[in-house]
């Protein structure tokens, strides 16, 4: 019988420490997935910032496209 309440100790208190380990893994991970959403924030930020800055280099070129365009279309009224 004492064997028995001997190991049935021993198995509780692998089972106690394999919940403590668990604790500690899930407080780790918690801090780590915080910070990775922290990160995907920031690179969010950084891709919508990087989208308006390509879209406004886009618009500029579109200016200067239709402007030369217009000047090709009066040189070729002028016939030049």
């Amino acid at each position: 019988m004492s064997d028995r309440l001997e190991l049935l100790d021993k198995k509780v208190s692998q089972v106690l420490d394999r919940l403590e380990s668990l604790k500690r893994d899930n407080a780790s991970l918690k801090d780590e997935n915080a910070s990775l959403r922290s990160q995907l924030g920031q690179l969010q930020q950084d891709l919508d910032s990087m989208k308006l800055s390509q879209n406004d280099q886009a618009d500029v070129i579109r200016s200067k496209l239709v402007s030369v365009l217009g000047r090709i279309e009066e040189l070729e009224k002028s016939g030049l």
